[in-house]
């Protein structure tokens, strides 16, 4: 009977630490990690060789996929659409032109941000200025898929002047070391909130 629940005891201890093992971490970037909306949409976010994170945005709509570039996953220097063959859909692409290298940005923390000037460069050879606003709050706690992970809120603003200006919340996962969107809206338009309902392991 002792050694009965000596055993039970040892398995639930094995058990329990196989569920916390399942919880993700900033080397599980690499292979790429996918985050599941309560819409449908799924974003699947892998770091690249530079160190950039890959963000892949997926729509239960139907809609053509967006590739997205970003250091920590939150300065983001380059997006575009990707046509039914998986590839770069042309006339599509976006490069942001930061003052300084965007590598040098430090990780999210509470109390930092950033200002200044930026550039959209089309890949028809037309550009626009911008100014970037980029605000850090501490977050509340977030569960997904059994785990807890600790946040920053980060708070993101593309003005660009009499055309108006893009909100974007992210929340940067400390664990995962990487940001997930949470809400963004277009100037004088309406946009409900997405709501993160998993994360999980990218199967390939």
């Amino acid at each position: 009977m002792i050694a009965h629940r000596l055993s039970s005891a040892l398995l639930g201890l094995l058990t329990a630490s196989g569920v916390q093992a399942e919880c993700l971490g900033s080397e599980d970037l690499t292979r790429g990690v996918v985050v599941a909306y309560q819409t449908g949409d799924t974003t699947t976010i892998r770091r690249t060789g530079d160190g950039t994170h890959l963000i892949e945005e997926r729509y239960a709509s139907g809609d053509a996929p967006w590739m997205l570039r970003a250091w920590h996953g939150i300065y983001f220097v380059e997006e575009w659409q990707i046509d039914a063959a998986g590839q770069r859909e042309p006339g599509t692409t976006l490069v942001v032109e930061f003052p300084i290298d965007p590598a040098r940005f430090p990780a999210p923390l509470p109390g930092l941000g950033w200002t200044g000037q930026t550039v959209n460069r089309f890949d028809d050879g037309t550009s626009r200025e911008e100014t970037t606003i980029l605000r850090f709050s501490q977050g509340e706690p977030l569960e997904l898929s059994g785990c807890t992970y600790s946040t920053i809120l980060a708070e993101l603003r593309y003005d660009w002047g009499e055309e108006g200006g893009l909100d974007l919340r992210y929340l940067y996962l400390e664990e995962l070391g990487t940001a997930i969107l949470q809400w963004s809206e277009f100037d004088d338009e309406e946009t409900a909130p997405l709501v993160p309902v998993s994360l999980g392991r990218a199967t390939k």
